[in-house]
């Protein structure tokens, strides 16, 4: 009974043992198969939310990271403007330090003038502190300051009709500007002049003068604060690059411009989970353009450590690759949608098959 489950059985064993090892040993090549979206390298925006802020970023899509944040906000009942500089849409190609726009805030402007004018009266203030003479007689100081308070007054008066006028939209902006800006010029020429008749009237303290000092010191410091805030009103482009003329809504936003560093491409690439091991740094993925005709190179340089849920409710990692650059002729443009092939390394014909059916079986 024995002899025969023997000789049942080895033949199957002499059968089957050579093939397992020619299943092994055959290599085939292996593919994975995949849908990418294109990136460029890195993408400027420059965008406006709907409370007027403006918000100036630089993604770097390599690393899916926000390299450059900032934003502007604008003062309640400031009365800012920004505007492009002329020709600056009309262009192809930007460059990095470009000047793109600028921005305009009257409070700021209001600002500087009136720390201006303290700084002017603290430092002629201290001129005559520290002068330790007194005008023989102190009348003309006095007429001074009186003449000074009255064209105050009638400038003050101006300046409110003006105002009137402007909340009407009877006169331009450019014209309140100018009577607001004439009058804090009133208002420090009488502050200067009050200062210098209180100044020779009751003589100067060492402490006194110490005080004055500080006030210069923090006026300066408070000045260059401003003066630096103005600077950045100035918007510069961060990279060169290709301006992008992108018709998407983003909702609560409006988009002012695009900048696409399009030297290299990023492609996002989601792939199944099973199939990471079959993936490496380095690893070559191959794509075409839309017309079939151009065929295009890039390399994994990442892979994610996390998966995600894809709308069709399956799980995915995403793998990151870059191109070289491209041809001047290319029709690869940023947002599209491209198929594209990883190619493995040569793999046995036993492990070809159990990938296969690994494949099969999760779609």
């Amino acid at each position: 009974m024995k002899s025969k489950k023997i000789l049942f059985w080895l033949p199957l064993i002499f059968l089957v043992y050579p093939l397992s090892v020619f299943l092994k040993s055959f290599e085939l090549t292996y593919s994975i198969s995949s849908k990418a979206i294109i990136h460029p390298a890195e993408e400027w925006s420059l965008l406006r939310s709907e409370n007027g802020t403006l918000i100036n970023s630089l993604k770097d899509y390599r690393y899916n990271s926000i390299k450059e944040y900032s934003i502007t906000e604008f003062q309640r009942g400031d009365h800012a403007k920004f505007f492009i500089l002329p020709g600056i849409l009309e262009k192809e190609y930007l460059q990095k330090g470009d000047t793109v726009g600028m921005m305009i805030s009257q409070y700021e402007k209001t600002n500087i003038i009136e720390l201006q004018g303290e700084l002017l009266t603290q430092k002629k203030l201290l001129e005559v502190y520290k002068s330790g003479e007194k005008p023989e007689n102190l009348e003309i100081a006095n007429e001074q300051k009186v003449l000074a308070s009255q064209e105050l007054e009638i400038q003050e008066r101006i300046t409110e009709r003006t105002r009137a006028l402007y909340e009407r939209g009877y006169i331009s902006v450019e014209e309140y500007e100018i009577s607001q800006n004439e009058f804090n010029i009133k208002k420090q020429n009488y502050l200067i002049a009050e200062s210098t008749y209180n100044a020779l009237s009751s003589g100067a303290k060492k402490e006194e003068i110490e005080y004055i000092e500080t006030n210069i010191r923090s006026l300066e410091s408070r000045l260059e604060h401003l003066q630096n805030l103005i600077n950045n009103f100035t918007i510069i482009c961060p990279i060169d690059g290709k301006l992008i003329k992108d018709q998407r809504v983003i909702i609560g936003y409006d988009a002012i411009l695009k900048v696409a560093d399009i030297s290299k491409f990023v492609l996002l690439i989601p792939i199944d989970p099973y199939n990471i091991s079959n993936l490496f740094i380095g690893q070559k993925v191959l794509f075409d353009d839309p017309s079939g005709k151009n065929s295009y190179s890039s390399e994994i340089v990442s892979i994610d450590n996390s998966v995600q849920q894809s709308l069709d409710g399956k799980q995915r990692i995403f793998v990151t690759a870059v191109t070289s650059a491209l041809p001047e002729n290319h029709r690869v443009y940023p947002n599209m949608m491209v198929d594209v092939t990883i190619e493995s390394e040569a793999i046995s014909l036993f492990n070809y098959i159990s990938r296969l059916i690994n494949e099969i079986y999760n779609n």
